[in-house]
């Protein structure tokens, strides 16, 4: 991980491997967080949704330290009316965090504008579901295709960019997600909100497989810094990266308990 230049955007892919060695740093990392935090944290009742928050929280403290030389104890968040997370110490610094699976995705940006981010693993689904967040022009065009793998593959290319222009957005589900419209090709993506082009955003798809699974990650950026790779992390390697930033700021209560005990 590194700092970012001015109007530079990173996007990261961390992936929790689920081993002992690696829930033993992630719960060291845990120690450097705020209270605040840590309350926070402990209020997950899935290990593995407590893991995915921890390494997002935990990679955004990286970038944010290295690119602004802020130390760790003395960032600052708050949440906007919509519950937007964002840094106070400079609003330069963007970001947002998606998780499926053992994947957690992170951007990160320094004066390059607003960003969202949304991965999803690739299940099957009920197509019907469709009508709950398609617009009736994209609903033409699910109908056009001939196989359920174009048709499956079609809408979870709409949700993630739905779900990215929401989170970039900053106004959370107030926004109905019906007047978000795609029109999607191999070489573009229209966007329209309300029958408006978005011609201040920009949309990029990341689609990937591992272990057999196919996941599908969106990304919305509102100038056109848009990272055209995708940097891959252990969650260990993130981990141990934030530790050593951390250590010489001042250090939380160590004896609290990391993981909260109704954890198996």
């Amino acid at each position: 991980m590194k700092a970012l230049s001015q109007q530079e955007s990173v996007l990261s892919l961390i992936q929790l491997r689920n081993t002992p060695g690696e829930a033993s740093i992630l719960d060291q990392a845990f120690a450097y967080l705020p209270p605040s935090k840590q309350q926070k944290l402990r209020r997950y009742r899935v290990k593995q949704s407590y893991y995915q928050s921890l390494v997002g929280e935990v990679a955004v403290r990286v970038y944010a330290i290295l690119s602004l030389k802020i130390a760790n104890d003395k960032l600052k968040f708050r949440a906007n009316e919509y519950g937007k997370p964002m840094l106070v110490n400079d609003e330069r610094f963007q970001f947002n965090i998606s998780h499926s699976g053992e994947w957690v995705a992170c951007v990160v940006g320094l004066g390059s504008g607003a960003a969202g981010v949304d991965i999803e693993a690739v299940k099957p689904l009920d197509l019907s579901i469709a009508e709950s967040f398609c617009s009736p022009q994209e609903m033409a065009c699910l109908q056009t295709l001939t196989s359920s793998k174009e048709q499956l593959s079609y809408l979870y290319d709409l949700w993630t960019l739905k779900e990215s222009f929401i989170k970039a957005d900053g106004r959370g589900l107030s926004l109905p997600i019906q007047l978000i419209e795609f029109q999607l090709s191999r070489e573009e993506i229209c966007c329209h909100f309300n029958g408006e082009v978005q011609n201040n955003r920009r949309f990029r798809r990341y689609p990937f497989s591992t272990n057999g699974t196919d996941f599908i990650l969106s990304l919305c950026c509102t100038t056109s810094f848009l990272p055209r790779e995708i940097t891959r992390f252990a969650a260990e390697e993130v981990a141990e990266h934030f530790i050593e930033l951390a250590e010489g700021s001042k250090i939380p209560d160590k004896s609290s308990t990391a993981i909260p005990t109704y954890f198996s």
